[in-house]
């Protein structure tokens, strides 16, 4: 028995070494994915468009018959009259002779007329307060009193840099300063033109003195005065 199985055996393995083994399978690596790099394209610069101008709309031209009745209807239109035209508002004309005297003068109106606004020794303020009821406080005094008392009367204080107005605590202003001696273009207009003259005359005399005994003034300025005057024969 031992024989026949070693008989096998050798059998088995004479078998064995006789049929050659099978190679091992090897596992297939996973092959890597190698990105490839994005070529990159120049964008293209597009130049702004540009904005076109609006173009601008012809007027119309105008026929000569329209031009000379426009032309007509200028000469035709009087000027203003000074007494229609309110106080403060300028009159929008051709100036004359009478008009250039007038700027002349209130150029240098203090030089040739009273002061203005007058003081409480030349014009009755109170009078004019107690016509429009009216009643005046200094500015310290003004707070202790009530704003409107039973007579009907209204607190008021006068403006320290405009003598003559008044303000009462409702936000009211009451200009009390005579207009009829105002230095303006309505009043002065109002004068002859002989008048006007001597005002002017007085005023350049009076400036042209002051400005001489006044150290460190402008040749050119006092020059001026005095030429205006040879011009305007005072």
């Amino acid at each position: 028995e031992s024989s026949s199985e070693s008989s096998s055996s050798s059998d088995s393995s004479s078998s064995s070494s006789d049929s050659p083994a099978k190679p091992a399978k090897k596992r297939a690596k996973p092959k890597r994915r190698v990105a490839k790099p994005k070529r990159r394209v120049a964008k293209k610069t597009v130049a702004p468009k540009s904005k076109k101008k609006p173009k601008s709309k012809k007027k119309p031209k105008r026929s000569k018959k329209r031009k000379a009745r426009a032309g007509k209807s200028v000469k035709a239109a009087k000027p203003a009259d000074a007494s229609d035209v309110p106080l403060g508002k300028v009159v929008t004309r051709a100036r004359g002779p009478k008009d250039e005297l007038v700027d002349k003068v209130l150029r240098r109106w203090w030089y040739c007329m009273p002061d203005w606004p007058p003081g409480p020794e030349e014009f009755d303020y109170d009078a004019e307060l107690r016509k429009r009821k009216l009643r005046k406080f200094s500015n310290y005094e003004f707070s202790l009193h009530p704003k409107i008392f039973d007579d009907g009367f209204v607190s008021v204080y006068e403006l320290s840099q405009y003598p003559g107005v008044y303000m009462d605590d409702f936000g009211n202003r009451y200009d009390l300063r005579p207009r009829e001696s105002c230095p303006c273009y309505n009043n002065l207009v109002l004068k002859t033109v002989s008048e006007l003259r001597l005002l002017l005359k007085k005023a350049l005399i009076a400036q042209s003195k002051e400005l001489e005994t006044v150290p460190g003034v402008p040749v050119n300025v006092l020059l001026g005065v005095k030429k205006e005057m040879k011009d305007s024969k005072v």
